[in-house]
């Protein structure tokens, strides 16, 4: 595996660029076409970031493409095919690609700031994943969930309850109710926990073994 293939500092950026983008023009006019473009771009930057070889280009390619052309399909013409199709093949390639991505940071051998925005990447994948995975449960069960506020249920409650579980905050606005929900959401906690501490022991490890850190890529 080469991994000095990988570029996560692209796909980070793209990933804080959609996050933050849901929130802050979720109710303008144009929130709809900003944030499908962004969704875009960090598909196409996810994809470039696992083509460390053909074999994983393949996988990412394929199922990325087939996520891309069912969320636009949904855009255009909403009626066309049922939103949980499009989440579910969300879902294979952000799976896919955390895995990817995940084993490629445990194979690095040297601390470097590419490294750095790796492990802060795959992290927000990891919530971002389970963003998705909520979203098709209420798709599925609409009373999955108990949501306090008014507007609720739309994929951006979902972002924010996703990275509220994974690093434990746990305010309790939403609240899973199905055994589904909450069987995932503490699995996803427990997930985040175990992320942190591989993260930190790779670290450290390079540390103590006295891995140089790179200056330039």
């Amino acid at each position: 595996m080469k991994a000095d293939n990988y570029h996560f500092s692209y796909l980070l950026a793209a990933l804080v660029l959609m996050l933050l983008l849901h929130p802050f023009v979720f109710e303008r006019p144009f929130a709809t076409e900003a944030i499908n473009i962004s969704f875009s771009i960090t598909l196409l930057t996810a994809i470039y970031a696992v083509a460390g070889q053909r074999k994983e280009l393949i996988i990412a390619g394929i199922l990325g493409t087939a996520t891309l052309l069912l969320h636009w399909l949904r855009y255009f013409d909403p009626q066309l095919l049922s939103p949980s199709i499009a989440v579910f093949s969300a879902i294979l390639f952000f799976a896919c690609c955390v895995c990817l991505l995940l084993i490629n940071f445990i194979h690095r051998t040297r601390i470097s700031a590419d490294t750095l925005c790796g492990a802060v990447a795959i992290y927000l994948m990891i919530g971002l994943l389970w963003s998705f995975v909520y979203l098709l449960i209420a798709h599925q069960n609409p009373a999955a969930f108990s949501i306090s506020f008014a507007n609720a249920k739309q994929f951006t409650d979902f972002i924010y309850f996703s990275f509220v579980t994974l690093t434990t905050l746990g305010y309790g606005d939403i609240s899973p109710i199905s055994p589904p929900a909450r069987t995932l959401a503490y699995i996803e906690a427990i997930l985040g926990q175990i992320y942190l501490a591989i993260i930190v022991a790779k670290f450290i490890g390079l540390h103590l073994s006295g891995g140089p850190t790179a200056k330039k890529r």
